[in-house]
């Protein structure tokens, strides 16, 4: 399968950059076989009955995530700086806050093996499917998101500190970062950018563009000023919201690392509602995850395979 050349370029800059890694693609039946292998018949049942391939990216990123760990970056977010430089060594959760819908976003996460808050996501989309009520953003959530992924993700968070850290609540506004017992919690920010401030915030044509998300930014943790800008919510090469004009044919590609000692990472998410396959399963789109390890050096090792 074979993505466009600007997004190609986009990954293999940033794995580049990340050290060396291998890829690895999941399809809808690659998914299906790891959820028979790693998880119960009632999750698996909810990935098969599942017609939203959103969705059913969510069920298998968050499947994956829970008990391997690792990174994940959806394809269309065009990042500035190693993934390493996102974390560090005390780090057993990374996400990016929107300051707009107020949730923790699922387009570029990292997360410790077996972690409790991935865990707790996947209780929550249990739920989700469980009980039609729990299918809508609840005064409880406090943000306007609607999607099942970001909701149980910031379910999934509360959860995890109702658990852990009682005497602790979830602010709106997520701190930068915060322990709970074990855990540490580490939250960049997602804002609109100044264009006409600071016209170095929007290069390649993002200040011109059509497209609203070309003037979202990713900023470093406690990062207030333009000058901590580490990446942009959607590539410049995107001309929608999900590059769905970009995606022409299947991808595939394979990036192979010299070394044993992995850092699981896993790209997909957005753009791989829009690969199209020609061996669709009961009749949709196939799911496309890219599943990428990548040697980050004892740097971070709380998220290394196998620790």
């Amino acid at each position: 399968m074979h993505l466009p050349k600007k997004v190609q370029d986009n990954a293999a800059d940033l794995l580049s950059r990340s050290g060396g890694v291998q890829l690895r693609w999941m399809s809808d039946k690659t998914c299906r076989a790891y959820m028979q292998t790693h998880h119960d018949k009632e999750m698996l049942t909810f990935f098969l009955k599942e017609g939203l391939a959103t969705n059913r990216a969510d069920i298998c990123r968050t499947a994956v995530l829970a008990r391997e760990g690792g990174f994940y970056m959806d394809l269309d977010v065009e990042l500035k700086t190693p993934l390493s430089d996102l974390v560090n060594d005390k780090t057993s959760f990374m996400s990016i806050y929107s300051e707009h819908s107020q949730t923790a976003l699922k387009s570029l996460m990292a997360v410790a093996p077996n972690s409790p808050v991935m865990e707790a996501a996947l209780l929550e989309i249990r739920k989700w499917y469980r009980h039609a009520n729990l299918r809508e953003n609840l005064s409880d959530d406090n943000t306007a998101e609607k999607r099942m992924g970001p909701l149980t993700l910031l379910r999934g968070i509360r959860r995890t500190v109702k658990d852990i850290c009682p005497e602790k609540s979830v602010a709106a506004a997520m701190d930068n970062e915060w322990t709970c017992g074990k855990e540490v919690f580490q939250f960049h920010r997602e804002r609109s950018l100044d264009c006409k401030d600071d016209a170095s915030l929007c290069s390649g044509g993002r200040a011109t563009s059509p497209l609203e998300d070309h003037r979202i930014g990713l900023f470093q943790t406690g990062a207030k000023k333009s000058s901590s800008l580490i990446g942009y919510s959607r590539g410049a090469w995107c001309s929608s919201s999900l590059c769905a004009e970009e995606v022409l044919s299947p991808f595939a590609t394979s990036i192979h690392a010299g070394h044993a000692a992995f850092w699981p990472i896993i790209i997909g998410g957005g753009i791989m509602l829009l690969l199209i396959f020609n061996n669709m399963i009961f009749g949709f789109q196939d799911l496309g995850l890219t599943i990428v390890e990548g040697i980050v050096g004892k740097k971070s090792n709380k998220f290394q395979k196998g620790c």
